[in-house]
């Protein structure tokens, strides 16, 4: 989100001079979470209503600070073309109240167009290599804090979440291996004027292995390999790039889908400094935790 000052002089007997300034701009993720209701149809396109709450966070909170809330809804049809699929869609966003001074403030009602393209496939068509490709989602909750704690305390952090993708393939019968790309946002900040968040993706990559099966259908698993981070939006911090990840938990399968808690631990190497120092300068002052704990939760198909 952009907003723009265009200043015009008309200096006496010269020309005009004009001026752009951009003097705020705003990055924003936004996470619908929808419920889609196909209405019925005997043509080529298939109407859709959607419904749901829906979620934001934004990368540079200088200029004003947005709602994280806001509940949507939106109509459309969709299109089958073999197996791509078309839905244009219109939809309605109203966002909750948010701070506004001394801050500049943001429109709560968001109408947009919107055009989706999917892609369908077979379960058995989905391989590398000859092996089976599965994909999925995955969410959870970071247990411990993502800034480091110092003798006058920790930052107060707002509430913490993850969430991404994963894509796994079986080696064996029993051992995997698994990529994920997830985006988690480090948060804090007491109060409007002092909310701040570093912006970070995270890249595991998991050999997983699965132990003997339940009688009830649950399946124990332990994982364990090398993940990577990039950071965005520091704010004065530069968490670290590596660090290795382990976990445990338990996988079942439900209609088709496969749904596995877990456990999982990171350990990341110190933060490099934000600038490049001087020769024979050494930097030891990581801002971030080296440690963190994540409950997450996975689906896959």
């Amino acid at each position: 989100m952009n907003s723009t000052i265009i200043y015009t002089r008309f200096p006496a007997g010269s020309p005009a001079m004009t001026t752009t300034l951009r003097f705020t701009e705003v990055e924003a993720w936004e996470f619908p979470l929808l419920l889609k209701y196909r209405l019925p149809s005997r043509g080529v396109a298939h109407p859709f209503l959607a419904i749901g709450p829906e979620f934001r966070s934004q990368q540079n909170a200088g200029a004003t600070e947005l709602s994280e809330t806001g509940i949507s809804a939106g109509a459309g049809a969709s299109l089958e073309m073999g197996r791509t699929r078309l839905a244009p869609q219109v939809r309605y966003t109203r966002w909750s109240e948010h701070s506004i001074y001394p801050k500049y403030a943001t429109k709560p009602d968001q109408l947009e167009f919107l055009v989706s393209i999917a892609y369908r496939t077979e379960s058995d068509s989905r391989r590398v290599a000859g092996r089976k490709l599965g994909l999925g989602m995955i969410a959870g909750f970071p247990v411990t804090g993502g800034f480091q704690t110092f003798d006058g305390g920790a930052e107060p952090e707002r509430t913490r979440y993850l969430a991404g993708l994963t894509a796994a393939v079986s080696v064996s019968h029993n051992i995997g291996i698994e990529v994920g790309g997830i985006y988690k946002p480090l948060r804090a900040g007491s109060n409007d004027q002092e909310r701040f968040s570093v912006l970070t993706w995270q890249f595991p990559v998991l050999a997983k292995y699965m132990f003997a099966k339940h009688a009830f259908g649950w399946q124990p698993f332990a994982e364990g390999g090398p993940s990577f981070r990039l950071a965005g939006n520091l704010n004065g911090y530069n968490p670290s790039h590596y660090g290795i990840s382990a976990g445990a938990g338990v996988e079942t399968t439900l209609s088709g889908m496969s749904l596995a808690p877990a456990l999982r631990y990171t350990r990341w190497t110190k933060d490099p400094p934000l600038y490049r120092l001087p020769a024979g300068s050494h930097f030891d002052y990581p801002l971030t935790n080296a440690d963190a704990l994540e409950l997450v939760f996975g689906v896959s198909f």
